[in-house]
């Protein structure tokens, strides 16, 4: 069922709502002069919106920002895996040549 009118009439944000409330697959076709816009509804939810001719898709920004979280998650975890790490050789290395300074060998040498 098409519905045409004046959003002077009705606000845009109402428009929305009763979008999301239909809990239905919908179009919203916005005009201001010779800027056109569309907002698409499924089930209840905005999935896609496109303004001059720019699109704008929650699902995929949100699936994009996921993905730079878990990937900033593990990368972190790495990070910090590799400093333990590099960290735990340092403090070998040193031990080594203070004991080798000394005197005392820490590790005992390959030939033995």
């Amino acid at each position: 069922m098409a519905t045409t009118g004046s959003l002077r009439e009705i606000p845009l944000a109402a428009l929305i709502e009763t979008g999301c409330r239909s809990r239905a697959a919908a179009r919203l076709r916005l005009r201001h002069g010779d800027l056109e816009g569309e907002l698409y509804f499924s089930d209840g939810e905005l999935v896609h919106a496109v303004c001059g001719g720019v699109a704008w898709d929650p699902v995929r920004r949100l699936g994009r920002a996921i993905g730079e979280i878990l990937y900033g998650m593990v990368l972190h975890d790495m990070v910090r895996a590799h400093i333990r790490q590099r960290g735990s050789m340092e403090h070998l290395f040193l031990l080594i040549t203070f004991g080798d300074l000394v005197g005392v060998p820490i590790i005992p040498p390959y030939y033995c």
